[in-house]
């Protein structure tokens, strides 16, 4: 490990800026190098046992990335490295961003990066990342067999799935409904350290309003929440993203979403599926859509028929998951 650290410490020296006091810099390349010395470490041995020409391939554009690249450039440079990049590995421009001090030196030596949204690669291009290593290759959802109709009832059935943390807002969504005037059941998959303040904003909901905070639970149990046709409305008020599974997987179950333009979940959601919001909508903005979307049953129909279509169209994992090994083969 310590080998492979001095080989990166000495990269880092052109990563931070000269007589650069950013600690947050200087710790984050310390980390990051420490991590991906252990990594380096780690798929040496697997590497000592392919001869032949091989692809290497990382899921996050992370300090995993940065270890496959240290191998290329010292002692396998026949192998091709790609890495994967969704979200929080990507946006430079997020509040809880990181530094990535060493994205230059991926941006130099990575074979391929293949983000997996169109408005992730054009925000690499940006940022320094040459267009010809960068091919979006999207991820997938099983899609169900079939879709179970929509249950009638006098309540609206509204569902979201995400980690109760700042960047997914669910407390913002909580303000939301509280503002609904039509009955309605939220159910919510997903804890997290705001479970607390959620649950304290749920407690004055108006009698109209029943919330169910499911907490944790397996994503077998949430699809088939989704196939059994027990939701109107699938909503994500995210602040960033990558392209959300979990829109992906309600798409595929013929639920319409409403959901926030963060990342690339514009790119699946439009006005024929669904509603997409401004990333810093109000609360009283999002309880105005989801009014919207379900006053209207007609309209609402189409849209369920439609959700399906596109998650055919665009998130089927069997089409996009062959497409993408057929890319790794071509390398």
């Amino acid at each position: 490990m310590l080998l492979v650290a001095a080989r990166l410490v000495r990269e880092a020296r052109f990563l931070v800026p000269t007589g650069s006091t950013q600690l947050r810099v200087l710790s984050e390349v310390a980390r990051e190098t420490i991590k991906a010395s252990l990594v380096a470490d780690g798929i040496a041995p697997l590497l000592s046992k392919r001869a032949d020409t091989c692809v290497v391939y990382s899921y996050w554009k992370s300090e995993a990335t940065v270890a496959c690249l240290y191998h290329k450039m010292t002692d396998r440079p026949d192998i091709r490295v790609v890495t994967r990049c969704h979200g929080g590995d990507l946006f430079y421009d997020l509040p809880t961003a990181p530094s990535r001090p060493y994205d230059p030196y991926v941006a130099r030596r990575v074979d391929r990066v293949v983000p997996v949204s169109e408005i992730g690669s054009s925000h690499l291009v940006a940022h320094g990342f040459a267009c010809d290593k960068l091919v979006v290759h999207r991820l997938g959802v099983n899609i169900p067999a079939r879709v179970a109709p929509s249950a009638s009832g006098a309540a609206w059935r509204l569902v979201s799935c995400s980690s109760m943390i700042p960047i997914k807002r669910v407390t913002l969504l909580a303000e939301a409904l509280s503002m609904l005037r039509q009955s309605f059941i939220w159910t919510h998959f997903g804890d997290g350290v705001q479970w607390n303040d959620v649950r304290d904003i749920v407690a004055s909901f108006p009698e109209n309003g029943e919330a169910r905070l499911v907490g944790r639970v397996t994503n077998k149990e949430v699809r088939r929440f989704y196939e059994m046709g027990t939701a109107d409305l699938f909503i994500n008020v995210s602040e960033s993203e990558g392209v959300p599974v979990s829109v992906m997987e309600a798409l595929s179950a013929g639920i319409p979403c409403v959901v926030t333009d963060a990342g690339g979940t514009s790119e699946l959601v439009d006005d024929t599926v669904g509603k997409v919001l401004a990333k810093n909508v109000s609360a009283a903005s999002i309880a105005r859509a989801i009014e919207q979307e379900l006053c209207d049953s007609a309209a609402h129909s189409a849209k369920r028929v439609a959700a399906r279509r596109r998650a055919e169209e665009m998130c089927d994992a069997n089409v996009n998951y062959n497409a993408f090994l057929l890319f790794l083969r071509s390398l």
